[in-house]
């Protein structure tokens, strides 16, 4: 026995049991502005990482970076490991969240970039944001997710007093110092609590309003409102209908743009008083009151400070309330206040303040209009970032039906954990996979704080997100790719939604024969025909095994379109079971599709959608059952004497698709005639122009 181990079958063991290394979606995927580049350019939030394109080779390759640092400086320093991601881009992941309302100044190579932290809205607010009838107070409390400095957090914060009801045109005084305090917690990961205290009671009569700045160098831009009020005389404070409310006082007139939105399930307006009403009777009401256009069978009903009004409200159409002075009391007989010549305008409609992708994938053309669905309501701005991702990764495809959501306090995967590889494409993807495939994805190439329009309307609205602006100063001016933009609410949890984009040029039309498929490739801009783009069909097939059974098997076909952009398959598809994955390439400009997710169809002068598109390619489609060849056959005359001879003639057409055409060569065909005593004859055909023949029967 020999004493000599050898040790390569080990290590061979060993390399094949070791998985190959992560390959992310956005891969290879970096910004065209030249020279070394950072991202993000502005802003930093949970795990985010730090990104430094070089162009020339920097790094050995794929794997960790010990001397990132020298190459990738983050000042002041903060716990995480730089990787090289290739050997032009080195990133840095942090192993803790970056914490909020801080600048880091980023440099690489000469290129240097200032990243700012955002801070998250209040969790909670104590008095509770919106508190009302409060008595004279001087403290307030304002929680957050992550403990914030208080000098950074001082520089946030703003307040003002304003005198009721606090409309933009109201008095007001900005409060120039407060004491400013954290309060205990148990530890480091609980939410943060600060008092607020000013110098001096707010009085009554008194809006005190709170606002936070998004973050350091941006205070002008508002992140949060929070409002408090104190006890006033005895008014008309607001009309609520539903959750929207609108306050009265100061000859206040609001446009018909900010009209009250009263929602579906039958809200209607309702007074609110500073103090409950005592003994109110209609007429004062309509004194009170006047409603444009009237309003049948109107009446009221009263609780407390509220006065709600009762009658045939007719939806989707839009009210005006005037407000005059009248005889109206509270319980302690105090007259009402003179509210001026109030006006407001409301309907029946009421969106709670959200935003939402309409779609989650979508193909927009790369020289036209690139415009992503959206609808809204209240908010003014949205955090964007946007990809730029592999097409064909696997791990992000297929995209689901509803837009993937990230939420982005959480971790994303450390190294060893991290999904395996994409593999073929499949009719569906695992959903903890395709998050984590999200969750791994590197520095966005756009992350910017977008205006909204919905500031100016007053209910929900449907719009377009501009992907042009964003895209064209980072990738090249109508450059073809595929996306994936994420969005978030400022004000929202800290829940990020993800959508798939495709900005192509190129159209697919198919054209199905019962024997063939007849693929053509046009470009969107001007319909012309694309010669030598490449076809690609991934699907699935089945063999069988010499064992007995069968075993499924990826596969791919690939096609080239001709100089008028044609290509043809021919079907049946032998083997295949499936077919998960379509895909056209036109140089860096590819389309993908969903088999299961098909384009329209156009059959039986209709436009439509079948989920069974290309199924028939997998198996052989029989003629239609009246396609057949015919014929009709007869005698010269119906009777003839022993020894005449019989003329016989006939017709033969073939029917196909409803038509009668020429039939198949003549030489196919023949005559027979079958007599008693298991006797037949075969007799000479002769055919004339028109596809009729005769024989002879003697």
């Amino acid at each position: 026995m020999s004493g000599r181990i050898s040790l390569l079958p080990l290590a061979a063991l060993l390399l094949a049991a070791t998985p190959p290394p992560y390959r992310p979606a956005d891969l290879g995927q970096r910004p065209d502005r030249g020279g070394t580049d950072i991202l993000p350019e502005q802003f930093l939030r949970g795990y985010d990482p730090i990104t430094a394109y070089f162009s020339g080779h920097e790094g050995p390759g794929t794997g960790p970076a010990d001397d990132g640092g020298k190459l990738l400086r983050i000042e002041p320093a903060w716990p995480g490991a730089w990787f090289w991601v290739d050997r032009k881009t080195l990133q840095f992941r942090p192993a803790e969240p970056w914490p909020p309302l801080r600048r880091f100044a980023v440099t690489a190579h000469g290129t240097q970039r200032t990243l700012a932290t955002m801070m998250s809205a209040p969790s909670a607010m104590q008095p509770s944001d919106g508190s009302t009838d409060l008595l004279p107070f001087r403290t307030l409390t304002l929680t957050f997710p992550q403990a914030l400095p208080l000098e950074s957090l001082r520089q946030m914060l703003r307040i003002e007093i304003r005198d009721l009801p606090g409309l933009g045109d109201s008095p007001r005084r900005v409060v120039e110092h407060v004491d400013l305090s954290q309060l205990p917690r148990r530890d480091q990961r609980d939410p943060a609590t600060y008092a607020v205290t000013l110098d001096d009671d707010v009085p009554e009569g008194k809006e005190l309003v709170v606002t936070l700045a998004l973050a350091l160098g941006d205070e002008d831009k508002v992140l949060w409102t929070g409002r408090l009020s104190t006890r006033e005389p005895f008014r008309l404070r607001e009309v609520h209908c539903g959750a929207a409310e609108a306050q009265i006082g100061g000859n206040a007139k609001l446009p018909r743009e900010l009209a009250l939105a009263c929602g579906v399930h039958g809200e209607l307006p309702q007074l609110v008083f500073s103090a409950p009403v005592k003994d109110l009777t209609l007429t004062a009401l309509k004194q009170l009151v006047r409603l444009e256009p009237a309003v049948p069978d109107l009446s009221f009903e009263s609780t407390g400070e509220r006065v709600s009004l009762r009658g045939r409200f007719v939806p989707d159409v839009l009210y005006r309330m005037e407000i005059s002075a009248a005889p109206v009391h509270d319980e302690t007989d105090r007259p009402l206040e003179d509210p001026g010549d109030a006006e407001l305008f409301f309907y029946r409609g009421w969106r709670t303040a959200f935003l939402r992708w309409s779609q989650s994938t979508a193909i927009l053309e790369a020289r036209g209009p690139r415009m992503l669905p959206l609808v809204g309501y209240g908010d003014a701005r949205a955090d964007v970032r946007v990809y730029r991702v592999d097409p064909l990764f696997t791990g992000l495809w297929p995209f689901p039906a509803s837009p993937v959501e990230i939420d982005e306090h959480e971790a994303p995967p450390f190294p060893g954990e991290e999904p395996e590889n994409a593999g073929p494409p499949r009719s569906a993807s695992p959903p903890d996979d395709l998050a984590a495939h999200l969750r791994l994805l590197g520095s966005p190439l756009v992350s910017k704080i977008v205006d909204l329009p919905l500031a100016r309307h007053a209910g929900a609205t449907r719009f377009g997100l501009d992907l042009g602006g964003l895209l064209d100063p980072v990738v090249g001016r109508r450059r073809p790719g595929t996306y994936l933009v994420g969005l978030r609410r400022l004000t929202g949890g800290p829940q990020r939604s993800y959508v798939r984009v495709q900005i192509t040029n190129l159209s697919l039309t198919t054209v199905e024969d019962r024997d063939q498929l007849v693929f053509w490739v046009r470009a969107l801009d001007d319909a012309e025909g694309i010669s030598g783009a490449h076809i690609t069909l991934e699907g699935v097939a089945r063999y069988p095994v010499s064992t007995g059974g069968s075993i499924d098997r990826p596969v791919s076909l690939e096609l080239r379109t001709d100089g008028d952009g044609k290509a043809i398959l021919g079907a049946p598809l032998e083997n295949w079971v499936s077919i998960e994955r379509l895909s056209v390439r036109d140089g860096d400009d590819v389309l993908v599709i969903d088999p299961h997710e098909p384009p329209p169809q156009f059959a039986s002068h209709h436009w439509g959608y079948a989920s069974d598109w290309l199924s028939w390619l997998m198996h052989p489609v029989p003629p239609p059952p009246n396609d057949k060849p015919l014929a009709f056959v007869f005698t010269e005359r119906p009777i003839y004497r022993p020894g005449e001879v019989v003329h016989v003639k006939g017709f033969i057409r073939q029917k196909i698709g409803g038509a009668l055409v020429a039939p198949l060569p003549e030489d196919s065909y023949g005559l027979k005639i079958d007599g008693p005593g298991d006797r037949s004859w075969e007799l000479p055909l002769h055919f004339s122009p028109l596809h009729g023949f005769a024989a002879d029967f003697a």
